[in-house]
């Protein structure tokens, strides 16, 4: 079975699990913790790479993500996330990946443009694969962002961006899968985010993210990923994206050569989604 096409909002969800707008309302929840409610996310994409439509190596999919959080007391905030993938491609076989529970910590001022935000996060495999073919039980993932906080510079709060740094620790049963590979054991991922406004309801931003991943044998496998995407706001928080994102291995086959590249003939993909906060 070929690797699922994962959705582009979610796909950041793996590799440090934190987007940047996921708590953007922590802060005024905490102020107000009386009034304090569950909160809703639910983000519809479809995209597909850029080969032919009907060649034999054009592939396409539908990505659903899910999310409800909650402020905890002042200084936390707690989030359910589940994502989930509609392959349209081969057999259209729907993949609903691992559940992941976030608690983020209230942010912490850096001098005067920039805030430290720590979040702590479990994974529960809910999914087919993580369960019987990986034999995973937990894992475990801590997270630091970095982010600009520009209210003293009101000349430049069209301007927006933030570094996470991320590790993962994931117990599995077994080192090795079903089919015969090693299980990844730990994965560093650093994510730089960079957004602009252009006016009221427009954002262009763009993602840089590079990941290690750590087998149980020592092995490492480097990974990266860019996405540019522009978004439109809509009334009550709404929003549509239209992106493009090219990921894969750092290095080329032969172990020598970047692979790193905005653009790839097989590996690029276009993407548009649809949030819808409630």
């Amino acid at each position: 079975m070929p690797a699922p096409r994962i959705c582009a909002l979610f796909r950041v969800l793996f590799t440090v699990l934190l987007a940047p707008a996921l708590f953007a309302n922590a802060e005024s929840a905490s102020a107000a913790p009386a009034a304090a409610k569950t909160s809703y996310l639910l983000s519809i994409e479809a995209g597909s790479n850029l080969l032919p439509w009907g060649s034999t190596d054009h592939t396409g999919y539908l990505g659903l993500f899910g999310m409800a959080s909650r402020p905890m007391g002042t200084d936390w905030r707690l989030a359910v996330l589940q994502p989930a993938n509609l392959d349209l491609t081969d057999q259209r076989e729907l993949s609903v990946f691992d559940t992941t529970v976030l608690a983020q910590h209230r942010s912490h001022t850096l001098g005067p443009l920039m805030r430290l935000t720590p979040s702590l996060g479990l994974v529960l495999p809910t999914s087919r694969r993580s369960r019987l073919e990986d034999s995973l039980y937990l894992g475990a993932r801590g997270v630091l962002r970095l982010s600009l906080d520009l209210t003293s510079r009101p000349q430049l709060s069209w301007l927006g961006g933030c570094l996470d740094l991320s590790a993962t620790k994931a117990f599995h049963q077994y080192e090795t899968r079903i089919s015969g590979g090693v299980n990844q054991e730990y994965r560093f991922s650093g994510w730089l985010n960079l957004s602009a406004s252009l006016g009221d309801r427009w954002q262009l931003s763009t993602d840089l993210i590079r990941s290690a991943n750590l087998s149980y044998q020592g092995a490492i496998r480097n990974r990266f990923s860019i996405t540019e995407t522009l978004t439109y706001q809509l009334k009550s928080g709404r929003s549509v994206s239209l992106g493009h994102t090219n990921e894969g291995d750092v290095l080329r086959a032969n172990g020598l050569d970047s692979n790193i590249a905005i653009y790839g003939a097989y590996s690029s993909r276009a993407f548009i989604s649809l949030a819808l906060p409630f």
